[in-house]
């Protein structure tokens, strides 16, 4: 059976909203990596440098956080309407409904559900653009 338009539809603005995300975070990576090249440079302990470099992380592990946190909401609101879908599908199956017909109620409800996420990604999109706003050029 073939993906349902919806996911492919997520699955376009997921791959270019982290193409986004990629080319917003390489200014702070860039700048991470330099100062992770410079705790080298300094040396001292063993303890220096890793605190020194765990310093230089911070910021870009902060960001990434956010990111996560972004799109971790926007995967679990998928996850619960297809979970939801999936045992009205079982529910039709054991009250009798052919497979065949779950089956395609199943892949029907899987791109509403696709459908209606998407109506959310422009406020994802504003999460995102307001994380990387704050990105150190």
């Amino acid at each position: 059976m073939a993906t349902p338009e919806g996911f492919v539809k997520v699955q376009e603005k997921m791959q270019a909203l982290q193409e986004k995300v990629e080319s917003g975070l390489r200014p702070a990576l860039a700048k991470q990596f330099r100062a992770m090249a410079d705790c080298m440079d300094r040396g001292g302990s063993t303890q220096q440098i890793e605190s020194c470099v765990q310093g230089a992380q911070q910021q870009v592990v902060g960001l990434q956080k956010q990111m996560d946190e972004v799109v971790q909401s926007f995967g679990m609101a998928i996850q619960t309407g297809m979970q939801n879908c999936q045992a009205k599908a079982q529910q039709a199956m054991a009250s009798g409904t052919a497979e065949s017909a779950a089956q395609a109620d199943y892949m029907k409800c899987a791109n509403e559900v696709a459908l209606s996420q998407l109506s959310t990604f422009p406020t994802i999109e504003e999460k995102v653009n307001y994380i990387l706003r704050g990105v150190p050029q």
